[in-house]
């Protein structure tokens, strides 16, 4: 057989297989994942976690004067406070801004008008807006 042969030969498929469908051709061609759960312990692995900064004891005082002036005058709090995260060391800074609707000294939390709840050790900063 010679090159040309195999140039012009007209191929007419296999007599002893059928035909694939385009679905079943491109499905060889699938993302396969051999580990499964792999990809998202590697995306947990690379998500970032801040370090929780501890306050001292003078600072708290400071902290809690001015949640008590804040209240005390109806004034508009921006409170930044650590979240810690659920599923490894560390967690995340967030910041809220609103009016204290109360401070609930047992259940140590500072709730907000809007309802939300921020618990007052986790409190590393409030100025008043």
């Amino acid at each position: 057989m010679k090159i040309d042969d195999i140039i012009n030969y007209n191929y007419t498929g296999s007599k002893r297989k059928k035909k694939m469908s385009l679905y079943e051709r491109s499905a060889q061609f699938a993302p396969f994942q051999s580990l499964e759960g792999y990809t998202d312990d590697v995306k947990e692995t690379e998500r970032l976690t801040k370090k929780e900064i501890y306050v001292d004891e003078t600072s708290i005082e400071e902290i809690n004067n001015v949640i008590k002036y804040i209240y005390d005058n109806n004034l508009i709090a921006e409170i930044t406070y650590f979240i810690k995260d659920k599923r490894k060391d560390g967690g995340n800074y967030n910041k809220i801004t609103g009016y204290i609707k109360k401070i609930d000294v047992i259940n140590k939390q500072i709730i907000l008008k809007d309802n939300s709840k921020i618990d007052i050790e986790s409190v590393i900063n409030v100025v008043k807006k």
